[in-house]
């Protein structure tokens, strides 16, 4: 068995676009989401200090880059 073909195309969610990587049986989506900020986690102050553990921790949405 050769290698398997890498399909990259975008899927919507709640009209978001969200890049998706789909190989065989495996699919991966990257959400582009805010980290928490390095060491602190308080999240930068340009997004509103959104961050991970917000959506973790109480369901709140998080406000992604771009």
């Amino acid at each position: 068995m050769g290698p398997a073909p890498l399909v990259v195309d975008v899927a919507r969610f709640n009209d978001h676009p969200i890049v998706r990587y789909s190989s065989r049986n495996s699919t991966s989506y990257f959400l582009r989401l805010p980290d928490g900020r390095y060491r602190s986690g308080t999240g930068y102050p340009r997004i509103g200090t959104s961050r991970l553990s917000q959506l973790r921790d109480g369901g709140k949405p998080v406000v992604g880059r771009g």
